[in-house]
């Protein structure tokens, strides 16, 4: 879509990470591509390659998207990275992002599995733009949980994050750890662990542990933890910019349907009101805090199943939030 008069913006690099879901990256730069801004954007997508023991169809599926990837300018540039080998999600994430970021100092970090409306690249702009130098906000989230704000066309700060549809800098961005050797803190800190809960809304630290022994493989909870030690900020949007088609058998982490996941999507929503003062908004801390927690007993018992039965090895589908 043609841009409407903010030719002037300083437009932030958009990075996507794909691997084998043709149909899903499809949709996701069918809807990138119809943005307002995006063809004065940089699009840099890095396709993820096989797997050691991937059979046929397996490399068949990554080749399909890498034919989509490559067969249309999505963007008004667009420039691809095609792994020969296996890196995963979370690798790929931190060394694409990593990337980009030191390379333009901002990023806008998009997944293979996310319909952004028409207005999502200017908010992320406006966002990145706009909070640029102030050192307590960490994140410009595209997607927010549903929850009902009654200031229409808004954007609030909230100590909760999101890894869905994001945007950061690099001065942000250089305060994530790969391997944070405090995470044992979680363990023998109650006072600690309750406030990472976001007060008991939704296990993140026992997420946290289970990844730094090794048992998922999750960038963002990393990303998390560096953003709740250093006490930052993200700026989220009334309603979400973006729809999350990711629940399948062919996801990574995010197999089963969440009821209402997308619920208040609205393609149209334009955000004009951005807040001054950069502290947090209590009253959507609350409601986002509350639906943690309607998720969390949803889920936990499917958790619970779940790692009794991988001892061992546990999948992070157990944490039924798209927290990858």
């Amino acid at each position: 879509m043609k841009n409407s008069g903010k030719a002037s913006m300083n437009l932030a690099p958009i990075v996507l990470f794909v691997y084998n879901r043709a149909e899903c990256t499809l949709k996701t730069l069918e809807h990138l591509k119809q943005n307002v801004l995006a063809d004065q954007s940089a699009l840099f997508i890095y396709s993820d390659g096989p797997k050691p023991d991937a059979k046929e169809d397996d490399i068949n599926k990554i080749q399909a998207v890498r034919e989509i990837i490559s067969k249309e300018k999505w963007c008004g540039a667009v420039h691809i990275i095609e792994s020969p080998i296996n890196l995963g999600l979370a690798n790929s994430v931190i060394k694409g992002v990593t990337e980009v970021v030191t390379k333009f100092g901002k990023v806008i970090v998009l997944e293979d599995d996310l319909l952004t409306s028409i207005h999502f690249l200017e908010y992320l702009n406006e966002g990145l733009n706009r909070y640029e130098n102030k050192e307590n906000v960490f994140v410009i989230a595209g997607y927010n949980y549903p929850i009902k704000v009654n200031e229409k066309n808004s954007a609030n700060f909230s100590r909760v994050t999101s890894c869905l549809g994001w945007g950061t800098w690099e001065r942000a961005w250089d305060y994530f750890e790969k391997s944070p050797e405090d995470y044992r803190e979680l363990m023998n800190n109650k006072a600690l662990k309750y406030e990472f809960d976001l007060g008991n809304s939704y296990p993140f630290s026992n997420m946290f542990i289970l990844q730094m022994e090794n048992n998922i493989d999750s960038w963002a909870i990393r990303w998390w933890w560096s953003i709740f030690k250093n006490k930052g900020l993200t700026l989220f949007p009334n309603t979400t910019l973006l729809s999350h088609i990711g629940f399948d058998e062919n996801a990574t982490h995010t197999k089963e349907v969440i009821k209402d996941f997308n619920k208040y999507f609205d393609q149209g929503n334009v955000i004009k009101v951005y807040p001054d003062n950069y502290v947090e908004n209590p009253r959507i801390y609350y409601k986002q805090r509350k639906y943690l927690r309607h998720i969390q007993k949803r889920t936990l018992n499917h958790w619970l199943l779940r790692v009794l039965r991988k001892v061992t090895k546990i999948s992070n589908n157990g944490f039924n939030i798209p927290f990858n």
